[in-house]
């Protein structure tokens, strides 16, 4: 059995440095872009070309969303125990990146009630 380690601050300020600088870039395109809005594959599609990914939209279009990627890897491993890593220390990094995302983002369930409460126009 892994024992899971308390994450160190530094890891974890790593971490959260990482999805702020994240969030940024994603508030930046969301604010300018009303196709990112209503498409995590425009979204992902523009970071990816930000940071140098030299791909078409078309030739985009035919990979396999990444977010569907993970899950069905996690669905894999953590509900079915199939094909569990062989190195402990990904289990482990794993296991404090949840937990860390989880402290950061905590729940999304105002999000939905936020959305219905607000009304949007088409800019």
């Amino acid at each position: 059995m892994i024992e899971l380690k308390e994450h160190n601050e530094t890891e974890k300020d790593e971490i959260v440095e990482d999805l702020t600088a994240t969030r940024k870039r994603i508030t930046e395109i969301l604010e300018k872009s009303i196709t990112a809005r209503n498409s995590d594959m425009w979204l992902i599609y523009v970071i990816w070309q930000r940071q140098g990914l030299n791909i078409s939209w078309n030739e985009f279009q035919k990979v396999i969303n990444p977010e569907t990627i993970i899950r069905i890897r996690a669905t894999l491993q953590n509900d079915e125990h199939k094909f569990l890593p062989t190195i402990p220390d990904v289990l482990i990094k794993r296991k404090i990146r949840e937990k860390i995302l989880r402290e950061y983002f905590g729940t999304d369930s105002l999000i939905y009630k936020d959305w219905q409460d607000k009304k949007y126009e088409v800019k």
